[in-house]
């Protein structure tokens, strides 16, 4: 994505990038939102780590019980993929998400999908997983892919408290349910908001590294003076090959 961002961004937008099929779309930001980039001044070599793959894993066996739910034949993991082969709304998919078990161990995932099917989920560095979470896993994935669309909706409408709003909502869920925050992330993005921000919240993976604040434009000189940061930035033109 970073790399799209880089070719296909366009001054003032933010841009939309959707997999399957693979396209992307510039969205109109709000003249009055500005965002400001802050480093939590700590991050994870998350090579060390099995965190990424466990959570991708996690992700997997959701897709794996809902395909089964549905009746539905692609081969695909993607749960956006499955939500939209449902049928099923966002909402309707959150409603269901609450149906399934919040934590299981190895044989449950058996139990309910077969050896089969987790065969197909794990791969050769996680088959030593010994447990999974599935509801809050779920509930993250499929809430933050429904905060993408009413952010978009919120840019249209030119509602920037709403905005915030939703990266609020993004950061609780990344804190909770993804469980990728950590100590020093949820408090850069809780001072930010404590002295005026609309929104804050993680960026990249997770467990360290940057947060994101959305600011009106009108409180950035305050903010800033009064607070540390990495930049105050407003979206820019991608890169352009020009001929001479």
């Amino acid at each position: 994505m970073d790399q799209a961002a880089e070719v296909l961004a366009s001054e003032g937008t933010a841009l939309r990038i959707d997999f399957n099929p693979l396209r992307s779309k510039n969205i109109q930001l709000p003249s009055d939102a500005v965002f400001v980039v802050v480093h939590s001044n700590t991050e994870l070599n998350k090579g060390a780590t099995s965190h990424y793959n466990e959570r991708v894993i996690e992700g997997r066996i959701v897709a794996q019980i809902f395909k089964q739910k549905f009746n539905i034949t692609s081969g695909s993991f993607r749960l956006k993929e499955i939500q939209t082969l449902s049928g099923k709304s966002f909402k309707e998919i959150l409603k269901i998400v609450e149906e399934l078990p919040d934590e299981v161990n190895k044989e449950q995932v058996i139990d309910l999908i077969g050896a089969d099917k987790l065969e197909e989920c794990l791969t050769e560095n996680t088959r030593s997983f010994q447990k999974f979470k599935l509801r809050p896993r779920a509930r993250h994935v499929f809430s933050e892919a429904y905060r993408v669309e009413q952010f978009e909706s919120a840019c249209a409408q030119k509602n920037i408290q709403e905005m915030g709003r939703l990266m609020n909502e993004s950061h609780r869920s990344c804190a909770i349910d993804y469980e990728c925050s950590c100590r020093e992330l949820d408090e850069i993005c809780r001072l930010y908001l404590d002295h005026g921000a609309l929104g804050a919240r993680l960026t990249g993976a997770g467990w360290g590294g940057c947060a994101v604040v959305l600011m009106a434009a009108d409180d950035v000189d305050r903010v800033v003076a009064e607070l540390p940061s990495l930049f105050v930035s407003k979206p820019a033109q991608g890169i352009r090959l020009q001929r001479f």
